[in-house]
């Protein structure tokens, strides 16, 4: 009796595990995300829409792997190039492989990790230099979307930028992948490009689950219009960057500069500070602000809204 009633737990252990592999990447998945511009035409504010979409299965060896298509990669600084990322999935392990990756199979998402275990992932960047990423799960839950029960991984994704470490929270969720963009991953010239940004993740769709909105916005929600840039991507110093308690605006130029916002990754403000026009230094404090990458915009309201902007991040 005893040997049966293991028998049957064991089983019903394995039916278990089993039933909660879900498929990552199904036929008809796509993924809709917003970037918002900086420096790059036509105007800052510009939001552009990004799709990342499951085309078709193929064949490699023994494996049947899915190609996903997409046009970025990282969360910010990218450039045109039109990727094609192979989609592998092991169990509850689901494997990326394209040429960011050096084209070897390296781990996207592991939904069988459980609190304290890691994965790593060393990424080529646009500067042709390797960033190792160490992400460890924090917490392990189930959450159900559209009758589906889905597996939750609260994580950090940890790497090192200009000789600090850096540290930052996501949720990695069956079906969806990360919270933030799907590749959860920065490019090496960030904080130095003036190029686009991410900022929401608006919908998942798929054959069989159907449509998951995460905001009030459309899917295809976009801004073709925004505020008028300064061309002169010079017309300001921004030190130090990393920055630790606060940040320091040598104007090099007569800007009439009347606000400071800082947003966050999600191009959220979460800093809003009036400036005085005849002022060429502009001292800011940030010290309530967590650890993590942000954008600083300086407005002149009186101009037309022209703008000058860079990126910066806290690092203590």
């Amino acid at each position: 009796m005893k040997k049966t009633l293991t028998t049957f737990i064991l089983l019903f252990h394995l039916a278990l595990t089993f039933k909660a592999q879900i498929v990552f990447c199904p036929p008809g998945a796509e993924w809709h995300h917003t970037f918002t511009m900086l420096g790059m035409p036509p105007v800052l504010g510009t939001v552009q829409n990004h799709t990342t979409k499951y085309i078709k299965d193929s064949i490699m060896g023994v494996d049947t792997v899915k190609v996903l298509q997409h046009t970025r990669f990282f969360k910010e600084c990218n450039s045109t190039n039109a990727y094609l990322t192979l989609i592998k999935q092991k169990g509850d392990t689901v494997f990326m492989k394209n040429a960011i990756t050096q084209n070897t199979w390296q781990i996207l998402y592991n939904f069988a990790a459980l609190p304290g275990h890691s994965w790593k992932n060393s990424l080529l960047n646009s500067n042709s230099t390797i960033r190792t990423y160490t992400i460890t799960v924090d917490t392990v839950k189930f959450i159900t979307v559209n009758s589906f029960t889905l597996k939750q991984l609260v994580v950090k994704y940890n790497f090192n930028l200009n000789s600090n470490i850096v540290s930052e929270t996501a949720k990695i969720t069956e079906r969806f992948g990360c919270d933030q963009f799907l590749f959860n991953y920065h490019n090496e010239t960030y904080g130095l490009c003036d190029y686009d940004y991410f900022s929401e993740f608006l919908c998942y769709q798929d054959s069989t689950f159907g449509l998951k909105q995460f905001t009030n916005k459309p899917c295809d929600y976009n801004i073709t219009v925004g505020i008028k840039e300064n061309s002169n991507i010079s017309a300001f110093n921004l030190l130090p960057n990393p920055a630790d308690t606060k940040l320091r605006i040598e104007l090099l130029n007569d800007q009439h500069i009347t606000k400071a916002l800082i947003l966050n990754n999600l191009g959220q403000i979460v800093l809003d500070k009036e400036i005085d026009p005849i002022d060429k230094e502009i001292s800011i404090d940030i010290q309530k602000l967590p650890d993590g990458f942000y954008t600083l915009k300086l407005l002149n309201t009186s101009r037309s809204n022209i703008a000058l902007s860079k990126r910066f991040i806290i690092a203590r």
